[in-house]
């Protein structure tokens, strides 16, 4: 059975004995993984340190869309470790574009701390361009993502490696019941290993018309924006780590640090039918107003 992992970019072909048991479709299991770390200096001791992570399940619910929620988060804080910031029974849909994620949609409005938490492990599953569209071009090209900061040209690479025997990780040796396909470069070789990179081009961003967060005294720039996804015929990883120089309305300046990363670690046959849920709160994957709450709190 063939199964959309990722919207317009990622298939998982299944072998089944047993249809019945699939006769609800498809879980997709992730380990997730978000800090959040802010500084007055690189060199100073962290202000405030966020270790978040959990296991995300998804679930395709139409052609460009996912079905997502988490469950079994932990969090670790440097000087509140009993602090919780999702409920773990929380659930939201992921709205795609070929490009990759556009939108997030929520049965109620969600408090910025957490939601600031969704986007960043929800954007590892985020090409941020059309491959399709950029295929004569590769491996080396660039295309305009949209950030917070607003639209950034970003640098994209897109390399196929040789999956050497000898070079597997654990998790692969074990034998996976999928075969992953990327939809946009159907003539990947079998057994190869996709490495997709994005290194955002912050000097030359064109600036969003609007505050993202509606408070105009935030001052921010992006020193650092880079990602990695990682495909090959079992397995799916993908990292992002960004650097934020920004001066909040105290006119204090701090440096911000974030990395995220997904991992999928199975594919597993649903129990249920997807839940019959509104899902009318719709926001992007613009982050500033998480960072923007974190920086009145310090």
């Amino acid at each position: 059975m063939n199964f959309i992992l990722i919207p317009f970019f990622l298939a998982a072909n299944i072998p089944v004995d047993r249809p019945n048991e699939w006769i609800f479709g498809p879980v997709y299991v992730f380990n997730a993984n978000f800090s959040y770390t802010v500084l007055a200096d690189v060199l100073d001791e962290p202000l405030l340190s966020i270790h978040v992570t959990t296991t995300m399940r998804c679930r395709p619910k139409m052609i460009d869309r996912l079905y997502c929620s988490f469950d079994g988060i932990r969090v670790g804080e440097r000087n509140y470790p009993e602090v919780s910031i999702l409920d773990k029974s929380y659930s939201f849909l992921i709205e795609f574009s070929p490009r990759g994620v556009e939108n997030l949609r929520f049965p109620t409005v969600m408090e910025d701390e957490g939601l600031n938490t969704v986007r960043n492990i929800v954007k590892q599953l985020s090409v941020g361009t059309d491959l399709r569209e950029n295929v004569n071009s590769m491996p080396v090209f660039f295309s305009k993502e949209r950030h917070a900061l607003g639209d950034c040209p970003t640098l994209f690479s897109v390399f196929e490696y040789e999956n050497a025997r000898g070079q597997t990780r654990d998790e692969e040796e074990e034998g996976k019941n999928y075969k992953l396909e990327i939809l946009p470069l159907p003539q990947r070789r079998s057994n190869s290993v996709v490495v997709i990179g994005k290194t955002m081009e912050s000097s030359r961003c064109a600036k969003l018309q609007e505050p993202v967060d509606g408070k105009s005294e935030l001052n921010v720039k992006m020193s650092k924006s880079t990602s990695k996804m990682h495909v090959s015929d079992d397995a799916f990883r993908s990292r992002t780590e960004m650097h934020v120089k920004m001066v909040n309305p105290a006119q204090r300046n701090f440096i911000v640090q974030d990395v995220s990363s997904v991992e999928l670690v199975g594919i597993e046959p649903a129990e249920q039918p997807l839940p019959l849920l509104n899902y009318e709160h719709v926001v992007n994957l613009r982050f500033k107003e998480g960072i923007m709450h974190n920086l009145y709190m310090i």
